[in-house]
C-alpha cells in the first residue's frame, strides 16, 4: 500500500516539475546585479551589514539600505535609487555587467532615474532567451533531482524502522553532572598541579562552568575539530588579516560558538568577515559594551586591527578594543592548556595592559581579578606574589599564600605582614608610603622587628578558602576551593587584628618620614642629596648612603680649623643649595642636625638659644666629639649652665664694653660647670664666643629694658641676684655689672648692695638712696651666722634660678630673639591654632575682632600679657607662615590683618566651636 502511494507521489511531482519547465521558457531569465554588489560592498565599508556582497537582493540587504537612508535622511525605499546610489557614489565607478530583463516588454534600466551610465550597462549586457534544447536539458534535470529526492526519503525511513531504539534522553541533573566533570578536567589540564608532595595546588583545583568551556574540552578530544574552532597565534609569530600584519597572542578563525547566543566567541578574528579600507572608528560606536568581532562593523574590525597592528598601547582608542583582546588572552590562559613559559608570557602581558589602562575602573577591576586567578598557577611559596590593590576585594592570590604559611603554623616576617596590610582595602596608605616606598619599607621593617623580634604568629581562622572567576568576555567561569595537605586552607581576608596592627606600625614609619616626603615632593630630583640624608630616620641612613656627606664634612671641617664663623645665610645655601629669602627655625634646626650627623655642632641652635641668629649674622661651627644624631639632646644641666652664661654676657654687656677679665669669668664659668658632658662644654664655649661676636643692638637693649614691666624687672634682677651668689663669692667686677644693668633698667644703681643683701630682689618700688662704698670680695656668711643682720633666702635664688623657661623669655623679648616654639595648645582654640603657644593664640583671637590695629591698641593688647611686641608678632607670623603660606599680620602705618587668612581662622573656629 505503502509502495503504491509513493509511486502516486512520484508521478504527481514529476507533472509539477514538467509544468514548472514549461512555465521556466516563458519567465525572464535572472543574472547576478552587479551593480547591486557594487552598492553592498560601500554599504560594508561605511559600516553597514548587507550581508555577503553577492550582487544578489535580500531581505538582509534591503534593511542595510533603508538604515542607510534614515542615517543620510533619505527617503527610506529599500531599494538603490538615485539618491542612494548618488550618496554612495556608485555612479562614479566604473560600469559593470547588471542584471537586466530579457523580456522584450520589461521595463529598461533606461527609464529609471539613476541616469545614462546604468542605462548603457544594460544595454551591454547579454539578453538572449534560451532556446528548445536548454529548455528540454532543464526539464530533465529537475525530474532527475525529484526523483533522487524521493529515493533517498524511502531508504531513510526504512533505516529508522530497522535501527534499535534510541536511548532515553538524561536528565537535566545528569547533564548538568557532566557537564561540571568535564569542565572541572579541562581547567584541572589548563592550570596544572604544582606540589610534587601529593597535594594539589589552589590553580589545579579550579573548575569550569560553562556551555562553551564544556565544548571546548569535547573539541580537544577531536584534532580535527579543534583545528577548525581554535587557530593561536603565538607571540612572536606574525598574522595578517586585511592587509594588516598583526603579530601574535590573538585567535584567528571563525572560532566556537557560544550556545547561549548562537554567536562566536568573541576573541576570534574571522578573516572572511569584511573589514574597512580605513579604521576610524577610535570612539567604538561601531561595536557593543560587551565587544564581539564577529558582531562589529567593518570599521570597527579595521580599528581594532589597526590597534593591535600599532602595538596594543595607545589609549585614545576605546577601552573596548583593549578588552577584545583581553578575553583572548584570558581564554588561552584558562581554557587551552599552555605550558608554564607561555603563562608567564600571557600574564606579563595582562601586566602590561594595566600600566597603560589601569586608570579605567572596570580595567583594574577586571585585569587585576584575571592576574589574581592567573597567578595562582604561578604561586611559589617563598615568593610575596605581586598583587594589585582594590578599593573592594583582597586579592585571591595572596590570600591563598597566606593561608599556606598561616595552615603550615609559620610566623609571618616584616615582607608578608606588609604585603598583607598594603593589599588590604582598608588600607591607609599616605603620601609617605607611595612616594618613598623604599625607604617606608625599610623603617616598617625596623619598626616591625623592635615590636615583633619573632614574627607575627596569627591564630588560624575557621573560615575557610573559596570563590568564583568569571570571565571578563562573560562565556566562561571557575570555581576554586584550595587545599593544604588535603585540607581547606584557611581564609585570612576577614581578620582585623593583624592588619590593625600593620597598620599602626605603618602610621609611625609615614608620620616619621613625612618631612623626607615633602622634600622629595618640593624637589623630585633630591634623592641621595645631603638634605635628603639629613631628613632620612637615623635608622635607615645606613640603607641609604648620601653622595655628598663626605664633601659636607670635609667642608664644616675646614671652616672649624680657619675659626669656625660663617654667615648663616651662606650656611644655608650650602647645605640647602639656595640661601633664604627669611631665616626661619626650620632653617637652623634642620642645619643644626645636618651637621651634628658629620660630627659637628651649631651656635646657637635654635632649640635653647636666647635667641636665633639672623640672616645677616654670623653663626659658629665646632668639633663634636661623638656625632650625633639630632642635636636636640641637651640635658637639663646644660640648659641651666647655657642660660647663666647668657645672663653672665649679659651683665658684662651691658655697658657696650666686655673687659678681658670679664670675657675670663664668663670661660671660667663654662670650665667650672658641673654635670655636663663634654660635648655640652663646647657648645657653652661655642655660644659664648657667638654672644660675645654678636652683642645686642645697644640702644635697642636700653630701650627695652627701660620698657620692661614691673614683673619682668624683678624677674631680671633676680636672676642676676642669683647668678651673683651661685658661688657663694660677690666680687668687685660682679657688682660693677649688676650696677650697670640695674641703670639700664631705670633703677638706682644703689639697689644692687640691697638686693645682694636681702639674697633676692623686691618687686616693690625702689628706694632711691646715697651710693656707698664696694664690697670687695667679701665672703657671704652661711644662712645660720647672718651678716649685718640679713639673712639670704636661698630657696628662693633656687626657685629663681630653676625657672629657666620664664627668665629665657624674658631675656628674649629683651634680646629681640624669636619667641620659644612651645606648641602646647590650649582647650578651646588647639584644634583650630594648634602650634601656637596659648598666650599668642589668645592674641590672634583678640586680633580677628577688627582687621586693622594702631600701634598704640597692639602695645596695649601685647603688653597686657607681659610679652614684648616684637618677639610676639613674629612668632605668630611664623606660624603663619607655616600653616598659610603668608603673614597674618602686616606692620606698616599700624597693624593690618590678611583677609584671606582671617577669614580662614573665623571659619574654621566657627566650624569647631559652632
Amino acid at each position: 500500500m505503502n509502495g503504491k502511494r509513493g509511486v502516486i507521489r512520484l508521478r504527481i511531482a514529476v507533472a509539477a516539475l514538467v509544468t514548472l519547465g514549461a512555465a521556466i521558457v516563458d519567465v525572464p531569465a535572472v543574472a547576478q546585479d552587479a551593480s547591486l554588489k557594487l552598492v553592498q560592498e560601500r554599504l560594508t565599508e561605511a559600516g553597514y551589514d548587507p550581508g555577503p556582497a553577492d550582487g544578489f537582493d535580500g531581505p538582509r540587504t534591503r534593511r542595510a539600505i533603508e538604515a542607510y537612508q534614515r542615517d543620510k535622511r533619505l527617503a527610506v525605499t529599500g531599494t538603490a535609487d538615485a539618491a542612494t546610489l548618488d550618496a554612495l557614489r556608485v555612479l562614479q565607478e566604473p560600469p559593470t555587467p547588471t542584471v537586466i530583463n530579457a523580456s522584450s516588454d520589461a521595463p529598461s534600466l533606461r527609464d529609471n532615474a539613476a541616469g545614462s551610465a546604468f542605462a548603457q550597462t544594460a544595454e551591454r549586457a547579454s539578453t538572449t532567451t534560451p532556446d528548445a534544447s536548454s529548455r528540454l536539458a532543464l526539464v530533465a534535470a529537475l525530474i532527475a533531482v525529484a526523483i533522487g529526492v524521493f529515493w533517498m526519503r524511502r531508504r531513510k525511513r526504512a533505516s529508522a524502522i530497522n535501527a534499535p531504539p534510541a536511548p532515553a534522553p538524561k536528565t537535566r541533573a545528569e547533564r548538568e553532572g557532566q557537564r561540571r566533570s568535564e569542565a572541572a578536567e579541562l581547567l584541572d589540564r589548563a592550570l596544572g598541579r604544582l606540589d610534587a608532595g601529593g597535594h594539589t595546588s589552589a590553580a589545579a583545583q579550579l573548575s569550569t562552568r560553562g556551555a562553551d568551556a564544556v565544548r571546548s574540552a569535547s573539541d580537544k578530544a577531536t584534532p580535527s575539530n579543534q583545528t577548525k574552532a581554535r587557530g593561536w597565534v603565538a607571540a612572536g609569530s606574525t598574522a595578517t588579516v586585511a592587509g594588516r600584519a598583526i603579530g601574535g597572542m590573538v585567535y584567528l578563525g571563525p572560532g566556537p560558538r557560544d550556545k547561549r547566543g548562537g554567536a562566536p566567541c568573541g576573541a576570534f578574528i574571522d578573516p572572511s568577515l569584511s573589514v574597512a579600507k580605513k579604521g576610524g572608528d577610535l570612539d567604538g560606536s561601531g561595536m557593543s559594551y560587551w565587544p564581539k568581532y564577529s558582531q562589529m562593523s567593518a570599521v570597527s574590525r579595521a580599528t581594532y586591527l589597526d590597534w593591535l597592528a600599532s602595538g596594543r598601547q595607545d589609549p585614545g582608542y576605546n577601552v573596548g578594543y583593549m578588552f577584545l583582546y583581553f578575553y583572548g588572552l584570558e581564554r588561552r590562559f584558562l581554557v587551552d592548556d599552555p605550558d608554564r613559559d607561555e603563562r608567564e608570557q600571557i600574564v606579563r602581558e595582562v601586566e602590561r595592559l594595566l600600566s597603560i589602562y589601569g586608570g579605567n575602573g572596570s580595567v583594574s577591576t577586571y585585569l587585576g581579578r584575571f592576574l589574581d586567578v592567573a597567578r595562582l598557577a604561578l604561586l611559589d611559596d617563598d615568593t610575596i606574589p605581586s598583587v594589585s590593590r582594590t578599593a573592594f576585594e583582597f586579592p585571591v592570590v595572596l590570600a591563598v599564600a597566606l593561608g599556606r604559611k598561616i595552615a603550615r603554623g609559620e610566623a609571618l616576617n616584616a615582607d608578608w605582614v606588609r604585603a598583607w596590610w598594603r593589599a588590604h582595602p582598608e588600607a591607609q596608605v599616605r603620601t609617605p608610603a607611595r612616594r618613598c616606598e623604599a625607604e617606608f619599607n625599610a623603617l616598617f621593617s625596623v619598626l616591625f622587628a623592635e615590636a615583633y623580634p619573632s614574627g607575627m604568629a596569627i591564630t588560624r581562622p575557621k573560615r575557610t578558602l573559596s570563590g568564583a572567576y568569571r570571565a571578563a568576555s562573560g562565556e566562561f567561569s571557575a570555581d576554586y576551593a584550595p587545599l593544604e595537605a588535603g585540607e581547606a586552607l584557611p581564609d585570612v581576608s576577614g581578620l582585623r587584628k593583624p592588619v590593625t596592627d600593620a597598620q599602626r606600625l605603618a602610621d609611625q614609619a609615614m608620620e616619621r618620614l613625612d618631612k623626607f616626603s615633602r622634600f622629595l615632593g618640593r624637589t623630585p630630583d633630591g634623592r641621595g642629596s645631603f638634605e635628603a640624608f639629613a631628613l632620612l630616620p637615623a635608622e635607615i641612613r645606613d640603607a641609604f648612603p648620601s653622595s655628598g656627606i663626605d664633601a659636607i664634612a670635609s667642608w664644616a671641617k675646614d671652616i672649624v680649623t680657619n675659626g669656625g664663623d660663617i654667615g648663616a645665610g651662606a650656611l644655608i645655601q650650602r647645605l640647602e643649595g639656595a640661601r633664604p629669602e627669611k631665616l626661619t627655625r626650620k632653617h637652623l634646626t634642620g642645619a643644626a642636625d645636618a651637621l651634628a650627623m658629620v660630627g659637628h655642632g651649631l651656635a646657637p641652635d635654635p632649640r635653647f638659644a636666647l635667641r636665633p641668629p639672623r640672616l645677616d649674622e654670623p653663626v659658629i661651627l665646632f668639633r663634636l666629639q661623638d656625632q650625633a644624631a639630632v642635636a636636640e639632646g641637651a640635658s637639663d644641666a646644660y640648659r641651666a649652665a647655657l642660660l647663666r652664661l647668657g645672663l653672665g654676657v649679659f651683665v658684662a654687656q651691658a655697658d657696650g664694653d666686655v673687659a678681658t677679665s670679664e670675657r675670663e669669668a664668663l670661660a671660667e664659668a663654662i670650665k667650672n660647670a658641673d654635670d655636663v658632658t663634654a660635648d655640652e662644654r663646647a657648645r657653652l664655649a661655642a655660644n659664648l664666643r657667638w654672644m660675645l661676636t654678636v652683642p645686642p643692638n645697644m640702644t635697642a637693649f636700653r630701650a627695652r629694658l627701660k620698657a620692661l614691666g614691673a614683673e619682668e624687672k624683678g624677674i631680671v634682677r633676680a636672676s642676676v641676684v642669683a647668678m651673683a651668689h651661685a658661688d657663694g663669692v660677690i666680687r668687685p667686677g660682679e657688682i660693677n655689672g649688676l650696677e650697670k644693668l640695674y641703670k639700664a633698667m631705670g633703677l638706682d644703681p644703689h639697689t644692687v648692695y640691697s638686693d645682694l643683701h636681702a639674697g633676692t630682689a623686691s618687686d616693690a618700688p625702689v628706694p632711691v638712696r646715697t651710693a656707698t662704698g664696694g664690697l670687695g670680695g667679701e665672703a657671704i656668711p652661711d644662712e645660720a651666722a647672718p651678716a649685718n643682720g640679713l639673712s639670704l633666702d636661698r630657696s628662693r635664688i633656687a626657685d629663681i634660678a630653676d625657672q629657666t623657661e620664664r627668665v629665657s623669655r624674658v631675656l628674649g623679648d629683651i634680646l629681640g630673639a624669636e619667641e620659644p616654639d612651645d606648641t602646647e595648645e590650649t582647650d578651646d582654640e588647639g584644634a583650630v591654632l594648634g602650634g601656637l603657644a596659648p598666650v599668642h593664640a589668645g592674641i590672634v583671637v583678640e586680633l580677628l575682632a577688627k582687621p586693622h590695629w594702631t600701634d598704640d591698641e597692639m602695645q596695649e593688647l601685647i603688653g597686657r600679657r607681659g610679652l614684648m611686641i616684637d618677639g610676639a608678632l613674629e612668632a605668630i607670623n611664623e606660624w603663619s607662615f607655616d600653616r598659610f603660606d603668608d603673614a597674618l599680620i602686616d606692620a606698616y602705618e599700624g597693624y593690618d590683618l590678611h583677609p584671606d587668612i582671617s577669614k580662614q581662622i573665623e571659619e574654621a573656629r566657627a566650624v569647631s566651636y559652632g
